[in-house]
Order: C-alpha cells, then structure tokens, then sequence
C-alpha cells in the first residue's frame, strides 16, 4: 500500500505490486538531500549514486522511461516517481508534490539505510 496524491491534492490509498528483485540498494547510494526548485517552488529529493550505482541507474533508467520506480526499505514502500528520463550521470532528482514533512520523513529513511 502507498498513498499518493490524485489531482485534487487528496491523500489516497493505493494497492501497488512490486515486481522483480530490488535493483539498487543501499551501497549504490552516496547522498540525499532535499532542495527547493527555485523555478516550480517545490521540494525534490536528489540522490546522488556512487560509481557502481550510476551504472545500475543509468541502465535501468534507459529501459524503463515512463515507468515507476519503487523505493522501498524493510518491506515497506517508501516513495514511487515515475522514471521520466535516462539518468546517465548518477544524480537523479525525485520530483512531485511533496509537503516539507513528506520530503523530510523519505530522506531520513533513506539516510537511515545510507548509515548501515
């Protein structure tokens, strides 16, 4: 289960399948952090990648533009952004309609998984 916004900005619940192994994890991950768009005044959440993590990104990026992309941690689904381009430089930025708490509460998952 995920909650994702429809376009009246409610909070719904939404049942999504993942399918297949995880295809990133924790090693492939440097840094997160979140920045305001100065452009669309939203918050998004960047990921920086590591060598190997780049690779993995760039790859899976190239075969799934369009699709989404879950990030889950222990089981449990953190955030799903749809993959809207090829990302060949090991930065990826996930961009939406998040609050201040959304983005905080994914980034702090995310670095707990970074501190392992």
């Amino acid at each position: 289960m995920v909650w994702e916004r429809d376009n009246s900005r409610a909070l719904l619940p939404r049942r999504l399948a993942v399918l297949g192994p995880p295809v990133l994890d924790c090693r492939d991950l440097k840094e997160v952090h979140a920045r305001v768009n100065e452009i669309y005044r939203r918050i998004e959440i960047y990921l920086v990648f590591n060598v190997n993590g780049a690779k993995k990104m760039e790859r899976i990026s190239k075969k799934n533009i369009g699709r989404k992309l879950a990030i889950v941690w222990r089981e449990r689904v953190i955030t799903v952004p749809r993959i809207r381009t090829s990302i060949p430089l090991g930065r990826a930025v996930i961009s939406g309609a998040f609050r201040q708490g959304e983005a905080a509460e994914i980034i702090r998952v995310i670095r707990g998984c970074l501190t392992r």
